[in-house]
C-alpha cells in the first residue's frame, strides 16, 4: 500500500486557497468601490462555505460521536459570528444602538467556543458513556455571566468605556476590566485545550505538538496587528477568530492529537492484523500485508455470519460506512485447548464411571451393613419371645395349647420387625401402622381364646419411637397376663395434643413394667398410669404426639 497521496491533502489546501482568495477580493474591493456589495457578499459566502464544509468533514472523520456534536456546535457558533458581522456592516448602517449590540454579540462565540474546545480535549480518550463533571456547569455559567456583562455594557461600561452620550463610540473608546477578563478567559481555554491534547497524546511526535501552537501564535499576532492597522489589513476580527479555531482543531486532527479516521491507508498497510476493507461491491480498498486473498463468495458469506477458512482460521466481517471490513482470527490455540479439553473430558468421564460404580458399591455395602444392623437389633430385641416360642414348641404334651400362644408371640416378632424397618430413618409414623400391628396381635389372641379388640380415634402422625414404645407396652401387657388373660381391649387416640393408648385387661394377675420400658417412657417425656379395680386392670400411656392431624 502506498503512503498518503498529495490528493488526500486537497481539502485543506483548497480551504487555504479560498481563504487567501477572500483576502485578495477585499483588497480589490478597496480599489473598486462599485463592486463593494458583490465582493462583500461573495467573501461572506466563502467564509460560511468553508466553515460548513469543515463541519461536514469533521462529522465524517472524527471517531467520537460526542466530540462530533461539540464540533458541530462550534461550527454553528462560527457561522453565527459571520452572520452577525454581515448584519453589522450591511443591514443596520446608521442604527447606532443596533450596531453596538451586534458588536457585543461577537462575544457569544468568542466566550463559548474556547470552553467547548477544552471540552473536546477533555473527552479525548474517554468512552461514549463518559459524563462530564458537574464543574463544567459552573464554567458555562461563568461564560454566560461574562456574556451578559458584555451585552449590558451600555449600563455599566466595565468592558468598553465610551465618551459621554456615546459620541463616536465606534472609534473612540477604552477597555475596562471586564474586557481583559474576557480576553484572559478566551486565551486560557484555547491554550489549555491544546496543552491537554498534547499531554494526552504522548505517542505523537514532539514537533507535531508545536503546529497548533504555531497557528495560535500567528493568529494572536495578527489580532494585535489588527488593533493598530485595522483598515489596511484584508481580514477582520470575525474571520480571523474563525480561521484560528479551524486551523487549531484541524491541525490537532492532522497531527493525531485528536483521534480521527484519517490515515487508514498507512495504518492498515503496516498493521500486523489480517484485515482488509472492501466497498459495497466487494472491491478491496485497504488491505494489510498479512491479509488473505478472499473470494467474493467468501466475503458474501462472511457478511451474514463468521466463515471457517480451514480448521484454524475464521473470517469475520462488520459493516462500515460504504462497505465492510473483513478480518481473520487464528483459532489454532483455541482448537488445541478444545482438543485437550475433549481428551480431558474423556478421561474424566471414565473416572466418573469408575467413581460412580465405586459409589454404588459403597452404597450397597452401607445398605447391607445397615440392614444387618437392623436385623441384629431386632434379633436381640425379640430374643425373649424367640426363646419362649422354642420352649412352647418343645413341650409336646401341651402342644395344642401352646401353638396359639406361640402364634401370638410370632405375630409380635413379625410386626415389631416391620415397625422397626418403617421407623428407620423416619421421624414420624402414621398411627394406622400401630393400629394394624395391635389389631393383628388381637386377632391371634382370639385364636388363643382370649377376646381382644382395638380401636383408633382418628388419623394422625406420631413419633416413630412412640409407636414402637406403644407396641412394646401392648406386648408386655399380653405376656404379663397370659395365659390367664380373660379379655383385653385397646384404644388409640389423641387428646390435648398428646397420643394416648388405653389398655383394659381382665385379669387377676399383677402387672409391673420393666425398668427398660420405664426408662424409654421417661426419655420420651411420657406418662404411664396403671389402675386395678374389680378384677380389671386399666393402663394408660400418654406420649407427645408430634406431627399434624390429617
Amino acid at each position: 500500500m502506498e503512503r498518503i497521496k498529495p490528493k488526500d491533502r486537497f481539502p485543506a489546501a483548497l480551504a487555504l486557497v479560498l481563504f487567501g482568495l477572500v483576502g485578495l477580493l477585499k483588497i480589490f474591493k478597496a480599489n473598486v468601490p462599485v463592486l463593494s456589495d458583490v465582493i462583500f457578499l461573495m467573501t461572506n459566502l466563502v467564509f460560511v462555505g468553508i466553515i460548513m464544509c469543515w463541519m461536514i468533514y469533521t462529522q465524517r472523520s472524527i471517531l467520537s460521536k460526542k466530540i462530533r456534536n461539540i464540533i458541530t456546535v462550534l461550527s454553528l457558533l462560527m457561522m453565527f459570528y459571520i452572520f452577525v458581522r454581515t448584519c453589522k456592516y450591511r443591514y443596520f448602517s446608521g442604527v447606532e444602538t443596533a450596531l453596538r449590540y451586534l458588536w457585543y454579540l461577537y462575544y457569544l462565540p468568542q466566550l463559548f467556543a474556547p470552553l467547548l474546545a477544552f471540552v473536546v480535549a477533555d473527552r479525548v480518550g474517554k468512552t461514549e458513556e463518559y459524563r462530564l463533571s458537574r464543574a463544567y456547569g459552573v464554567l458555562f455559567l461563568a461564560a454566560a455571566v461574562l456574556f451578559i456583562g458584555i451585552m449590558t455594557n451600555d449600563i455599566h461600561q466595565l468592558a468598553f468605556r465610551f465618551n459621554p452620550d456615546l459620541v463616536n463610540w465606534d472609534d473612540d473608546y477604552d477597555y475596562g476590566p471586564l474586557f481583559y477578563a474576557v480576553v484572559i478567559w478566551i486565551y486560557f481555554w484555547i491554550f489549555a485545550a491544546v496543552g491537554l491534547l498534547s499531554y494526552k497524546c504522548k505517542a505523537v511526535n514532539k514537533k507535531a505538538e508545536l503546529v497548533p501552537i504555531f497557528w495560535l501564535v500567528l493568529g494572536t499576532a495578527y489580532i494585535i496587528l489588527l488593533s493598530f492597522k485595522s483598515s489596511s489589513l484584508p481580514f477582520q476580527l470575525p474571520e480571523t477568530h474563525c480561521f484560528i479555531f479551524i486551523a487549531v482543531i484541524e491541525s490537532c486532527i492532522r497531527m493525531g492529537l485528536l483521534p480521527s479516521n484519517t490515515g487508514y491507508r498507512e495504518y492498515i498497510s503496516n498493521s500486523s492484523a489480517a484485515v482488509q476493507i472492501a466497498d459495497a461491491d466487494g472491491n478491496v480498498v485497504y488491505s494489510s500485508k498479512n491479509a488473505l486473498a478472499l473470494t467474493r463468495e467468501q466475503m458474501e458469506l462472511a457478511v451474514k455470519e463468521p466463515v471457517f477458512i480451514g480448521r484454524n482460521t475464521v473470517l469475520n466481517s462488520k459493516a462500515v460506512s460504504g462497505g465492510n471490513i473483513f478480518w481473520t482470527d487464528d483459532i489454532s490455540a483455541v482448537n488445541k485447548i478444545i482438543d485437550e479439553l475433549v481428551e480431558m473430558g474423556e478421561q474424566l468421564s471414565e473416572k466418573s464411571r469408575l467413581l460412580k460404580a465405586e459409589t454404588e458399591l459403597k452404597e450397597q455395602q452401607t445398605r447391607i451393613e445397615e440392614q444387618n444392623r437392623l436385623y441384629d437389633g431386632i434379633a436381640v430385641l425379640v430374643k425373649p419371645q424367640l426363646d419362649k416360642i422354642a420352649e412352647l414348641i418343645g413341650d409336646e404334651s401341651k402342644l395344642d395349647r401352646n401353638i396359639p400362644l406361640a402364634c401370638v408371640l410370632t405375630c409380635y416378632i413379625k410386626r415389631r420387625a416391620n415397625l422397626t424397618l418403617l421407623a428407620d430413618g423416619a421421624e414420624l409414623l402414621d398411627v394406622r401402622e400401630l393400629y394394624l400391628s395391635i389389631n393383628e396381635s388381637a386377632e391371634y389372641l382370639k385364636l388363643y381364646g382370649t377376646p381382644a379388640c382395638v380401636s383408633c380415634g382418628g388419623e394422625f402422625m406420631m413419633p416413630a419411637e412412640s409407636a414402637l414404645l406403644a407396641f412394646d407396652l401392648w406386648q408386655a401387657v399380653i405376656e404379663a397376663f397370659l395365659p390367664g388373660l380373660e379379655a383385653v381391649m385397646a384404644r388409640l387416640c389423641e387428646e390435648n395434643g398428646s397420643f394416648v393408648m388405653r389398655i383394659t385387661a381382665d385379669s387377676e394377675l399383677d402387672f409391673s413394667v420393666s425398668d427398660g420400658l420405664k426408662d424409654r417412657i421417661k426419655k420420651s417425656d411420657g406418662e404411664l398410669c396403671s389402675v386395678y379395680e374389680d378384677g380389671t386392670r386399666f393402663i394408660t400411656l400418654s406420649l407427645p404426639k408430634g406431627g399434624d392431624a390429617r
